[in-house]
């Protein structure tokens, strides 16, 4: 029971320690924060590339809030809405920070090619009895903290923030070089 103990006092100072926070920047491009992989799939047709994509859109975004906005399969595009919640511990604290992000995703598919994007990033904020919940855009959010004595801090969540969205570009090439290998 002691050791549990123990362990669950460092668990914070252990996650912390293995966050780089040297050079952590978010991906802007023109004043937008936007995550983007492009990647050459030869011997995957569009349409094959589509319907994974479909399914990976289902699969990696299980809630409610994550709808397919628009999908066209001659110009091989969907557009999607979706949620997740990154939760980890900032240096010193012993509580766990959550942070519930929504953002669209778009999915181009060509034969041998796709190109993925995450962007509208913002942080959502939860309703109370007394406030009514809003999403602040993620620029925002990170201006305002740069601008912050505890930009230090801010440059650890931002790892952890990249880290998420470079798994989803990560699980969706997995995915779709999966699907070609399925020979159901």
């Amino acid at each position: 029971m002691n050791k549990l103990i123990l362990v669950l006092l460092l668990f914070p100072v252990v996650c912390d320690a293995q966050l780089d926070t040297a050079n952590a920047t978010l991906p802007y491009r023109d004043g937008k924060i936007i995550y983007e992989q492009v990647n050459e799939m030869p011997n995957i047709s569009k349409s094959e590339m589509f319907g994974a994509s479909k399914k990976w859109l289902a699969d990696a975004f299980k809630s409610a809030n994550s709808v397919i906005q628009s999908e066209n399969e001659p110009t091989g595009q969907l557009i999607g809405k979706g949620y997740t919640t990154i939760s980890y511990f900032k240096k010193g604290s012993m509580m766990g920070i959550l942070l519930d992000i929504k953002f669209t995703v778009q999915i181009d598919c060509k034969d041998g090619k796709y190109r993925i994007r995450f962007y509208d990033l913002g942080n959502e904020t939860s309703s109370t009895r007394y406030t009514s919940g809003y999403t602040t855009p993620l620029e925002t959010v990170d201006s305002n903290y740069r601008k912050k004595k505890n930009k230090e801090k801010w440059e650890g969540t931002v790892k952890v923030i990249n880290n998420k969205f470079i798994t989803f570009l990560d699980s969706f090439k997995d995915s779709i070089v999966k699907s070609k290998s399925d020979s159901f």
